[in-house]
């Protein structure tokens, strides 16, 4: 209930400012997850909506790339999303495109290193 709900009020959020950045990188985040979803987390959602919310990886990427082009490599988190998207999505060039972004980019905080962190062991996947 509460992930429908967080979800409603970013949408909200979303007709004040269509350009701002940060809440379509926060809708991206809830695509994300919930095409993640277990399936045990699946059925809970089933369990208490008549129709439970679903989204998909390409959903997903289209707002973090949407936030990107809003404000560029200015989100390190956001970069490694788009590259996360990518490798769902079976596109292993896009997504080292990002993933090298990623790590080129500066850290400002624990976030920003954490994200490069991330996107260094994704890359040695590759």
């Amino acid at each position: 209930m509460t992930n429908i709900i967080i979800i409603i009020l970013i949408k909200k959020s979303l007709s004040f400012d269509q350009n701002d950045p940060i809440i379509l990188h926060k809708i991206g985040l809830w695509c994300f997850e919930v095409t993640g979803w277990t399936w045990v987390q699946k059925k809970f959602a089933y369990a208490l909506f008549k129709e439970p919310p679903r989204s998909s990886y390409q959903e997903a990427l289209k707002y973090f790339l949407s936030a990107e082009g809003r404000n560029p490599k200015s989100y390190s988190t956001n970069l490694l999303y788009i590259a996360r998207c990518y490798l769902h999505l079976k596109q292993p060039n896009m997504a080292k495109h990002y993933l090298e972004q990623c790590i080129d980019h500066e850290s400002e905080d624990d976030e920003a290193e954490q994200a490069r962190l991330d996107a260094s062991k994704l890359l040695e996947g590759l």
